[in-house]
């Protein structure tokens, strides 16, 4: 071989790197400021879900007031309809319409409530 050649012959038995220790101080360390950033991130994530849980409740109760106030209207209104429907004037003339009369006393009966008789002092029980 030439001198040439042997410049290239070197084995890879040559350690250019030299080996680098774990620092077990620097890595707690780290992972320990990894674990309060966490803390801190799921801290502020929850806070920020409170405040929109809040915010949509605020809505949630104004519909429902919205819809109280609405039903209280109706119901204001359908009362005030039925005691309209039920004055004697617009009885009368309804009756009037309908050709109806009141009842005359020998037409109509009353039916009595039926009383039960007394149980009897001894019951038998028959015997298998």
């Amino acid at each position: 071989m030439s001198s040439i050649g042997l410049d290239y012959a070197v084995r890879g038995d040559l350690k250019n790197a030299p080996v680098r220790e774990i620092d077990v101080a620097r890595l707690r360390r780290l992972w320990s400021g990894v674990a309060v950033g966490a803390v801190l991130v799921a801290l502020l994530v929850l806070s920020a879900w409170q405040q929109l849980r809040i915010a949509e409740l605020g809505y949630d109760i104004l519909g429902v007031e919205r819809d109280f106030n609405t039903e209280i209207h109706l119901r204001e209104h359908l009362l005030l309809e039925l005691d309209s429907l039920k004055s004697p004037a617009l009885l009368a003339a309804q009756a009037a319409r309908l050709e109806l009369s009141p009842p005359d006393a020998a037409v109509s009966f009353v039916i009595e409530r039926v009383t039960s008789s007394t149980p009897p002092d001894q019951t038998v029980i028959a015997a298998r």
